[in-house]
Parts: C-alpha cells; structure tokens; sequence
C-alpha cells in the first residue's frame, strides 16, 4: 500500500485514543509515523535501482522491525508532557505500526514477516499496490470532522474498523469475481478457463484482472463486478523468455533484483538501428481496467525495467523506472551506452 494511506491510517488510529488517554495532537503525529515509518525502504532509491529492489517488502516489512520502530517513537514520546497512561500510549503507537504490516500481507507482494530469519511471505494478493478508493474513504473519515467541525472520536474509530475490514472484503470480493469469472470462460469454452487467476486492479473491488497464461503469453481480461461481464477478446503480453531473463539476469545485478520480485515478468519490444530495446515489467503493475488501459501505451508501466541489447544480444544497459506515466516504445529515452554503439556501427 501507498505511505499515503498508512500514514492516514495512523492519523486516524491516534484519533481515537486521542482522549482516553491525555495525549493531545502529539498521539496523532506520533501514530501516524508509526503507520507509515516501515516504508523508509523508499530511501534505498537514493542508493541505486538494486538496493531498492533487493529491500522492498523485506526485512523492512517484518515483526522485528515493526516492533522496533513502535519502541523507539514511544522512547521519543517520553521527554513530551501530557502523555499518559504510557502504557496506553505504547500500546497504541504499536497497533499503529503493525497497521502498516496488516495491510501490506493482503497487498500483490505481500510481506515477509519472520525477516531476516525466514523469507517465508503471506501475500493475500487482494489489494493493489496503490488502492484509490481505500485511500478516499480514508481521506473523508480524515477530514470530515475538519470541514464540519465535529468531534473527530468517532471518525478515528471508524477509521480503525475501515483498516481491518476493509483487505477482508477485498478477499471476498476475489473469491466471488474469481468464480463469476469462471463461469464466463467456460460458456465460452476457453481452453485456458481452468489455469486462469484473479488479482487485483487499479479500481478494485469493482473491476479485477483475470489473467490466464499459454507457453508464449499472458491473455489478460477485465472483469466488471457492477455488471458482473467479462472481456470477451483478451489482451495479450508476452511472456518474458526465462533462457532471455536468466542471462541479463546473470549479467546485470538490477535484472537479477527486479526479476526476484516480478511475480508475472512481461516484456515490450522495440527494434531498430542498431539496438533493440526491451521493457521488462511485472503484469501485476499493468492495468486491465478499461477507461486506464485505453489511456495505456503499449510500453513501459511504472516500476518497469528498460533494457537494451547490442545486435549480437550483448546487455548494453539496464536501469530502473520508478513512477511516473506510461511511456509508449517511441518515447524510451536511449542510453549512453547505446548511443555509443549506434554510433559505432554507422549504417
């Protein structure tokens, strides 16, 4: 999940011991921090694409950590005044922390929460990575108290029963899309209607992504929960040849690092010149929902990969691109490095 939402979250869990235990505004801040300290995995951007990928959703997003970041923000909150019970106040500031690994164990990545002992992961694959509509309930039960000038108590405890009902009904909100699902493809006699999985997508619980895959490609439809119809034609996106993947992989440490975390590796191509460029992305950051896919190029997502290869195959280049929008394969910017090789191999 986004920190924008966990940090809200936490605002709103602050919010409702807010008075039951004398702790004024500061509960809040310090609950909000809380919620959103575990992903300061973030920062590891700063220290090159492969840190970061080596990181996210790791030991960042265990029970030791959490535990730790709840006791140290409750060891700052000691000098304040007006803190009291403590023990009400650890007590909080901890369900606030582990609000954030609550959440993220029904993300698509999941969390790892035994880190660094166990790379054993609980991912729930029922939320987004990034949820608008879990963001904007939060948002009004936030700021509704603000603009109205009501009590806020009530708008914290409501936040709080939003945060833990809320991945539950996305769970069952899956289960039942993933059998309506069925159904359709098996009055359509798809031939893949027994291999195909349902995951999230941007506007879930109400649109969801079935995904079905061949030896060549993943055929994706959207499912429409309001008017419980599925995509009759598929879009499909080519699998990323593993004999492909697992020599950049072996080449370039950033390839090794985004493929351990790409759960369903697709590839773009774009040839020309004298390089051939590819985009490696993960089909659970591409979204099937309608009105954003028709606004998709057929190119490079969010958090996706741009590699470049030499026409012998050598790797050229590998580099990471984080957030931003969808770039059609015209607009790839080309690296140094491939620019040097064009250069060196005139026409």
């Amino acid at each position: 999940m986004d920190p924008v939402s966990h940090f809200a979250g936490g605002l709103l869990i602050g919010r409702a011991f807010r008075l039951p235990l004398v702790a004024g505004m500061w509960l809040l801040v310090l609950c909000g921090l809380a919620a959103v300290a575990l992903d300061v995995e973030y920062l590891a951007m700063l220290a090159g694409p492969e840190s970061f990928l080596t990181h996210y959703r790791g030991v960042s997003h265990s029970i030791a950590v959490t535990l730790c970041v709840g006791l140290l923000l409750f060891l700052a909150s000691l000098p304040m005044r007006g803190f009291s019970p403590r023990r009400g106040i650890l007590a909080v500031v901890m369900f606030a922390a582990f609000s954030h690994l609550y959440i993220d164990a029904f993300t698509i990545y999941g969390i790892k929460p035994l880190a660094p002992f166990s790379e054993y992961r609980i991912a729930m694959d029922a939320v987004w990575f990034f949820d608008p509509i879990y963001l904007l309930l939060l948002a009004i039960l936030l700021l509704g108290p603000i603009i109205f000038r009501t009590r806020g108590r009530i708008s914290g405890w409501l936040g709080i029963v939003l945060i833990l009902a809320y991945p539950w009904g996305m769970v069952g909100a899956k289960y039942w899309s993933a059998d309506v699902a069925h159904d359709h493809l098996v009055k359509t006699n798809s031939p893949l209607a027994e291999a195909a999985s349902v995951h999230p997508d941007f506007l879930s619980p109400f649109f969801w992504k079935v995904v079905s895959r061949n030896e060549h490609a993943y055929e994706v439809r959207s499912f429409n929960v309001l008017s419980r119809s599925l995509d009759q034609i598929p879009t499909l996106y080519e699998v990323a040849p593993a004999s492909l993947m697992g020599r950049l992989a072996q080449e370039s440490e950033v390839v090794a690092a985004f493929l351990s975390r790409a759960r369903m590796p697709v590839i773009f191509r774009r040839e020309g010149g004298d390089t051939t460029s590819l985009v490696v992305a993960d089909l659970n950051m591409i979204s099937a929902t309608p009105w954003i896919k028709s606004a998709q190029p057929n190119g490079a997502p969010p958090m996706s990969l741009l590699v470049e290869l030499g026409l012998d195959g050598a790797l050229l280049d590998a580099r990471m691109r984080y957030l931003g929008r969808y770039l059609s394969l015209e607009e790839l910017p080309v690296s140094p490095q491939a620019d040097a090789s064009n250069a060196s191999n005139p026409e």
